[in-house]
């Protein structure tokens, strides 16, 4: 599912963040929502902050090298 993202001046961007005490469901969902949202939106990379999540998460896609 892509989310959405928020933008300067929401509160998410600025909470303090929790860390993940244990890998469940709920958190491989958001990790797979998360990479579809930043590649609906083609960015590199992205943190749960940017979409409104207070967590110690980011996801991150290298493009391949064209040389």
């Amino acid at each position: 599912m892509i989310l959405e993202i928020v933008l300067y001046g929401h509160p998410a961007l600025r909470a303090k963040n929790r860390k993940i005490a244990k890998i469940d469901d709920r958190v491989c969902r958001l990790a797979a929502d998360m990479i579809e949202t930043m590649r609906a939106h083609r960015l590199i990379g992205m943190a749960a902050q940017q979409i409104g999540s207070p967590l110690q998460r980011f996801v991150l896609e290298v493009p391949k090298s064209t040389f």
